[in-house]
């Protein structure tokens, strides 16, 4: 008798529950996808975070934004930084030492050099006025994006950094802009209730700036630099083959021979620096 009481008891709180609810796609999908914000999530605070490469100073090992140009004088292809290029996009060919604006801005009547879809792909452009550039006069003037790192934050916690390791830090200053009257200058991270000194508003725009280095010197070091080269302490420190690598860059290839153009180098040299 009391295991039939039991049974009926048992069947009832399960009818009252009803059937268990079906998993529907939609439900899946949204559980996967919160799940994986989690995991990004906690690897970006203690694993591993991705950094961008803002200025070309590690070049070239590691290129911020620059321009891939090709050289019409020798054919010679090499990248220029943003903040590399000359008076009025002047650069110069790293094999022939040829000078030409090849970074400039296209200018057509004040109008500046337009790539559109799928134009930039075929490097095709054309300016507000009709004009159009092609070829490598067109591809010499395409933005590159710059390089992307992805940085261990965990290694240091098991060891200490170590000499020519490539490491990020935090800048100690900030940048502080006044989004009102558009002061702007590099402050001290110390610095707390900082009003803008041109017009005391005190809603400034802060934002911070990583730093990407080669590591030289350790604490308690005493560095120097002779002739291109490291000294540690009084000793030169060489580096390893896979640093010395990725530090070369090439001064001249034959298979790059340079034109009858080549002469207006020697007259551009002649024109700056004057004839001895």
């Amino acid at each position: 008798m009391a295991r039939q009481e039991h049974s009926r008891h048992v069947r009832g709180s399960a009818f009252r529950a009803g059937p268990p609810k079906e998993r529907t796609p939609l439900r899946d999908h949204l559980e996967y996808f919160a799940a994986l914000v989690l995991i990004v999530l906690l690897l970006r605070q203690v694993g591993a975070e991705a950094f961008r490469i803002r200025h070309g100073s590690m070049a070239p090992t590691l290129v911020g934004v620059h321009k891939e140009i090709r050289c019409p004088n020798c054919g010679w292809t090499f990248n220029v930084g943003r903040r590399k290029v000359g008076y009025n996009g002047e650069v110069e060919c790293s094999n022939c030492r040829y000078h030409w604006p090849a970074a400039s801005t296209y200018d057509e009547g004040g109008a500046a050099l337009v790539f559109k879809r799928p134009e930039w792909l075929w490097h095709s452009a054309r300016g507000w006025g009709g004009g159009r550039v092609e070829g490598t006069e067109a591809a010499n003037r395409v933005s590159r994006g710059a390089s992307r790192i992805f940085v261990n934050k965990f290694l240091y916690r098991l060891r200490k950094p170590r000499r020519w390791e490539i490491v990020v830090f935090l800048y100690h200053y900030y940048d502080f802009r006044c989004p009102i009257c558009g002061w702007h200058d590099e402050l001290p991270t110390s610095i707390e209730g900082t009003v803008c000194p041109e017009c005391g508003s005190p809603d400034l725009e802060v934002t911070t700036k990583n730093f990407i280095k080669r590591l030289v010197g350790l604490p308690n070091e005493t560095v120097r630099l002779r002739g291109g080269d490291v000294y540690i302490n009084g000793v030169m420190a060489r580096k390893p083959r896979e640093v010395q690598e990725g530090l070369w860059f090439r001064v001249f290839d034959s298979r790059f021979m340079p034109r009858e153009e080549v002469k207006e180098v020697v007259r551009h040299k002649i024109r700056l620096f004057g004839s001895s």
